[in-house]
């Protein structure tokens, strides 16, 4: 998993590594976005049988987590719909996160946020902007529109309460149909907003804020949802695993690893198998974050011996041993790189098994980060840029390859990568300068050639009255 700070946002990229780090002090991170191919996997499996509702906006449909232990969803730039980490960590089940997903998918059907937007600017208040990578859910691409600029919750901009229950009771109907759609149940929904009811509930206060749920609204859930035929409808198997595992490994991470070490130990009686491998899950992760890498590492064993085609415990396999010998550093990036491809070799299997839908991205940043620390700098650049051709509107991935170019030297082609993500990343006039001094030394008719000079195309394209672009 991957954190995304956001203090400005001219702060892209350079805090983005991998998830399974105590590289990060989660005690000081506020709110992060989360970059991790298992979350993103997660979710996609919940959201997928609620997205034949959307229609056409499936397509562009976008799900973000944001490490922040509120509990807090909402909707933003039209198709972006954000969780929060203290929200998955919150709800009790796989039905309720399904719930609360459709309910933010019936905002985007509703095109809440369009009408956010006009009261926004109306009232001509300056909502607080957020950077985002775009984790894509209904075809995975890579992280499309992580310069997008995301607004606040649209529910907190200048709305009357009587307009933000008009477009809840909105949600919360469409809610119900895209549920019933798919044939699942939606107490989800009515258990959850009634554990909201209490607006002194510990943890829930930002969602109340965006959310409102007086006692009338409950009543009309729950005539609403008794009148359902698909009550005993629950989430699968695969998804109520998946949840459940989503869920510990949040946990190992929001939580001190002493807590985790007593919630998970091993002494703990009466689990099935799949809650103990879980537990030991949370446990590395936790041994991992308190740089008792020989322990997390005995623990990663364990479970490789349980799932030996597991990618997700290959990759944390991969980040501990990368910290596990300080004094030898390239001991432990060698053995890391062997875990790392392992995993993206079982997530390509699985990609090929379900014809797409696997996000290994951020295996392939902390394999390139690995293999460029030890001067395999062949193997990174096939890595990249397979990378790049799966993940072809990946700013990312064009960043890492502009950080290789320049140590080989590679003048052109590190600032044609480099004003491709700036043009997607919304930094105009840096991505037409860069697309000049890639085009001075491409040779004319060739396909990076094109490429840049389709970088200062769009940027012409846009360009404003009066707007200059003076390179150096």
């Amino acid at each position: 998993m991957n954190f995304l700070s956001r203090p400005r946002l001219a702060l892209l990229l350079a805090c983005l590594f991998p998830f399974l780090v105590a590289r990060v002090s989660l005690a000081r991170a506020e709110t992060r976005v989360v970059i991790d191919t298992e979350v993103a996997h997660t979710l996609a499996l919940l959201a997928k049988p609620l997205l034949p509702a959307l229609g056409e906006a499936a397509e562009r449909l976008k799900l973000h987590v944001l490490w922040n232990d509120q509990s807090n969803a909402f909707v933003s730039a039209g198709t972006h719909v954000v969780v929060y980490s203290g929200l998955i960590r919150r709800v009790q089940n796989a039905e309720e996160l399904q719930a609360i997903l459709a309910h933010e998918f019936g905002h985007v059907l509703a095109d809440h946020y369009a009408l956010t937007v006009s009261d926004r600017d109306r009232a001509r208040r300056l909502a607080l902007l957020l950077v985002f990578a775009s984790l894509p859910l209904a075809a995975v691409s890579g992280e499309a529109a992580i310069a997008s600029v995301i607004g606040l919750p649209q529910a907190v901009v200048n709305l009357t309460l009587a307009e933000q229950r008009a477009r809840e009771n909105v949600a919360d109907n469409s809610a119900i149909s895209i549920l019933e759609r798919a044939r699942l149940s939606p107490r989800g929904l009515l258990a959850f907003f009634k554990r909201l009811g209490n607006e002194r509930a510990v943890g829930y206060a930002q969602y109340l804020q965006t959310h409102p749920a007086p006692p009338d609204r409950v009543a009309f859930l729950e005539e609403r949802v008794s009148r359902s035929p698909f009550l005993a409808h629950r989430a699968d198997d695969a998804t109520r695993r998946a949840f459940a595992r989503l869920k510990v490994k949040l946990d190992a991470f929001a939580l001190e690893p002493a807590l985790v070490l007593d919630k998970y130990a091993r002494k703990k009686k009466s689990r099935s198998s799949e809650e103990k491998l879980f537990a030991g899950f949370a446990r590395a992760i936790a041994f991992f974050r308190r740089h008792n890498t020989q322990q997390a590492l005995r623990e990663v064993a364990r479970l490789l011996q349980e799932k030996p085609d597991d990618p997700f415990f290959w990759e944390l396999r991969g980040d501990i041993l990368r910290a596990s010998t300080p004094n030898d550093p390239l001991k432990g990036e060698l053995r890391a790189q062997a875990a790392y491809r392992k995993a993206l070799a079982l997530l390509s299997a699985r990609h090929r098994q379900n014809r797409g839908g696997y996000y290994d991205l951020p295996v392939r940043l902390a394999l390139f980060d690995s293999l460029l620390a030890t001067d395999a700098l062949e193997e990174a650049g096939k890595v990249m840029e397979e990378g790049l051709t799966r993940f072809p509107r990946s700013i990312l991935a064009r960043r890492k390859l502009a950080v290789l170019y320049d140590r080989q030297g590679r003048n052109a082609e590190r600032a044609l990568v480099w004003a491709e993500s700036l043009w997607l990343g919304g930094d105009r006039k840096r991505a037409y300068c860069s697309a000049q001094e890639a085009m001075r030394e491409l040779p004319t008719g060739s396909a990076k050639r094109l490429r840049a000079e389709d970088v200062t195309v769009q940027v012409r394209a846009t360009k404003k009255r009066g707007e200059k672009f003076a390179c150096s």
